[in-house]
């Protein structure tokens, strides 16, 4: 099993309303097609966008499949849905959109010793992020 993060960005897409109140989502794959599978552990991670809000680890699920999915919700993008492309649907076990809620900022991931190393860290651009292993054993520690 490998473990991921999927970024959204609030600029282009309406990440809060998407995970509010919902137990399955999409999401699209446009890195590591080949190597993202079902039973992957997968983490959300919300970009700050221009209004500069909170970014940071907002959901966590396990991916049920992966291809060529419809658009379930075309109306949240910013400018027209992308359409049937190549997604992994995935089961959510949590979301938390604010820190009060656990939602696990940037603020504590860059003073972690282990997460502050991660990718999306580093290079903030992409859609699908690899994680290695101890940095997913401190993601389920903390979020």
């Amino acid at each position: 099993m490998a473990t991921w993060i999927f970024q959204g960005n609030p600029d282009m897409f309406e990440v809060d309303k998407y995970l509010e109140g919902r137990t399955s989502i999409q999401w699209l794959v446009r890195q590591y097609r080949r190597f993202v599978k079902a039973g992957d552990e997968v983490y959300i991670w919300r970009a700050a966008g221009k209004k500069r809000g909170v970014r940071g680890i907002v959901a966590h699920g396990t991916i049920t499949a992966v291809g060529e999915f419809e658009d379930d919700c075309p109306e949240l993008w910013t400018n027209p849905s992308p359409g049937p492309e190549y997604r992994a649907a995935m089961d959510l076990d949590a979301v938390r959109l604010k820190p009060d809620d656990g939602m696990l900022d940037i603020r504590l991931v860059k003073l972690h010793p282990v997460l502050r190393g991660m990718q999306i860290v580093r290079q903030q651009t992409g859609t699908n992020f690899r994680v290695k292993e101890d940095e997913a054993a401190a993601l389920r520690e903390n979020f």
